[in-house]
């Protein structure tokens, strides 16, 4: 049997808007009975008894849903059914006290990954009195994920103002009997991200926050479904091997190479770009310099200017050759810096490694060192 659940959901006040929402189970129906004994809130509430919101004022870090529910009271899975006026009230935000309109959701319980809620809890969340700013995933019928802290009284509000709340598939996703919170937690993500219903750059996004995750903690399980995602057809692969890449792992290198040189997949810009900086800010490993070098030859100024920086971050002598010629003949101007200043590092000769000022200025004379360079010192 499902839960119902009164809840008070928060909005943060610099309105970032969750811009995801997702159609309800079609089994999912408001319960009159929940709904009448729900008891209704004040119209006002004194400050001590309201949440204090630090840094709400402001958009943050990109969501971390396992730093969330470490500090979240409770964490669920449910589907709004109801949304109710509350009054005038004060709140805290950012130190300073913030006169809001109150609301009250109504949201049934699909399931719980960390506490419990219990049947009816009463939860606030807020917006100006001049203009009302409301996520669109706390609009009746939308669903998803809530990180809730407890307030006094059997009450709950969202534990960060600036997601109130994120998606969730409808179908829960299989769990261990030994998994920690972080586990179930990112497995909800994962599952949204994977589910076919789930539109393209919502799974990107998805994706991004396990990353956030995991640049934080050290889910084993996850990183393993992350490679998993990696060998599969997944339609999430390029953006597991993304996130992989950015952490030096070149599981999904050699797949990355074929999808970027011959173009047997269409991501979108933003995956791309994505990949273009895991390259160029993660990778290190000398055995990855085979497919950096195929890499070079891709359509995209992105994936070439971030194969390009990995070669130079080997600092292998393998990595010379790709880096002059290939490089440094390449069409886009931060792909030909990048071989210059890879060659000067690699070779020692730092005084023909510029900053990208001073080879902006005078280009020519960095590109016709390293071509004498290659003529004197490597194999025609």
């Amino acid at each position: 049997m499902r839960k119902y659940v009164l809840i008070t959901l928060s909005v943060s006040l610099s309105a970032l808007a969750w811009l995801w929402s997702i159609q309800p189970d079609s089994a999912a129906s408001s319960s009159p009975q929940a709904l009448s004994s729900a008891s209704a809130a004040p119209a006002t509430k004194p400050v001590p008894d309201i949440a204090s919101y630090k840094g709400a004022g402001s958009v943050g870090a990109l969501f971390d849903p396992v730093k969330s529910t470490r500090e979240a009271d409770v964490v669920l899975v449910g589907t709004v059914t109801e949304v109710q006026d509350g009054g005038t009230t004060t709140i805290e935000i950012n130190g300073h006290p913030v006169e809001v309109l109150t609301k009250i959701a109504m949201v049934t319980a699909d399931r719980y990954i960390k506490g419990d809620a219990g049947v009816v809890v009463s939860v606030e969340y807020y917006v100006t009195k001049d203009v009302e700013i409301e996520s669109v995933s706390l609009a009746r019928g939308n669903a998803g994920l809530l990180f809730l802290k407890a307030l006094a009284n059997q009450r709950y509000a969202v534990a960060d103002l600036r997601y109130s709340m994120i998606p969730a598939s409808r179908v829960a996703p299989a769990r261990g009997g030994n998994d920690s919170e972080s586990d179930r937690i990112l497995a909800e993500v994962f599952q949204y991200a994977a589910s076919p219903e789930t539109p393209p750059e919502d799974r990107k996004t998805a994706m991004l926050m396990v990353n956030s995750a995991l640049r934080s903690a050290d889910v084993r399980s996850a990183w393993n479904r992350v490679r998993s995602l990696v060998r599969s057809s997944s339609p999430v692969r390029l953006e597991a091997a993304a996130i992989l890449l950015e952490h030096n792992d070149l599981t999904g290198l050699d797949m990355i190479a074929d999808a970027m040189t011959q173009q047997t997949l269409n991501p979108s810009d933003n995956t791309v770009r994505w990949l273009g900086t895991a390259l160029s800010d993660g990778v290190t490993d000398k055995a990855a310099i085979p497919a950096l070098t195929r890499l070079l030859q891709s359509p995209s100024p992105e994936i070439r200017e971030g194969a390009s920086n990995a070669l130079r971050h080997t600092e292998a002598q393998e990595a010379l050759a790709p880096l002059e010629p290939i490089a440094l003949e390449d069409s886009e101007p931060m792909v030909r810096y990048n071989a210059v200043i890879g060659l000067a590092l690699i070779t020692g000769l730092t005084e023909y490694g510029p900053s990208v000022r001073v080879f902006q200025a005078d280009e020519q004379k960095y590109l016709e060192h390293w071509r004498q360079w290659r003529a004197a010192n490597l194999p025609q």
